[in-house]
């Protein structure tokens, strides 16, 4: 069983790379065009991050029912591929910041992390706010996951992790309407799976929170 997910994880992030590789323009062209290698880092970074997300829900939405089947070692991989997931989180927009830099050369962090819209001039900017919105809640995530030790978070930490099922959401509705990647065959068949596992999750979640309730 260890094998078959490995394999399973593996298999997936070798798809996110190839999805990208396979359209974009040879290494030797990317490697002399500054902008076309950053986009290429930014689609890379995107589609790596998503991919990563999406495992980390299944992992740790399961992690009792998994640890007792492949061990605990399974905890100390689900918080590493958190790291780096992360990492992917915020270099995927730093990414975007350059290239932006480099069509119009002016440098606009802001635009990329805080220039949220609730009516957004055009339709293209609600998906990059639900971009911007994952990115800030996915980090008050990972602080909560660091500080879980702390005492003003000792006992509220699990609900605020609980924020990267709707991260997740959030991500995949940028990455469809704003990427150019998860909609390209075979990961657009891959993406709606996620999506669709994502949800099953989710309510499953929902009704065993309801269950313990009513125990309760």
């Amino acid at each position: 069983m260890v094998i078959l997910l490995v394999l399973i994880w593996l298999f997936s992030l070798i798809l996110a790379v190839n999805v990208v590789t396979s359209t974009s323009a040879p290494f030797t062209t990317l490697v002399a065009d500054r902008n076309m290698l950053v986009h290429f880092l930014q689609r890379l970074t995107g589609l790596l991050a998503f991919t990563l997300l999406f495992f980390q829900l299944v992992i740790g939405s399961a992690m009792p029912f998994l640890r007792k089947r492949l061990g605990k070692w399974l905890l100390s991989f689900h918080q590493l591929e958190g790291a780096f997931a992360y990492v992917l989180i915020v270099l995927h927009p730093m990414f975007f910041i350059l290239f932006n830099y480099g069509l119009t050369n002016k440098l606009d962090p802001f635009y990329v992390f805080t220039d949220f819209c609730a009516l957004c001039s055009k339709q293209i900017e609600y998906f990059y706010t639900f971009g911007r919105v994952a990115f800030w809640l996915v980090t008050l995530a990972v602080v909560a996951a660091k500080l879980r030790s702390s005492l003003f978070l000792r006992n509220s930490w699990r609900k605020l992790h609980s924020l990267n099922y709707l991260v997740f959401f959030l991500v995949a509705f940028h990455a469809y309407f704003v990427g150019t990647d998860v909609s390209k065959s075979p990961f657009v068949f891959v993406y709606f799976l996620y999506v669709t596992i994502a949800a099953v999750l989710v309510v499953a979640r929902c009704f065993r929170l309801v269950k313990d309730r009513k125990q309760d």
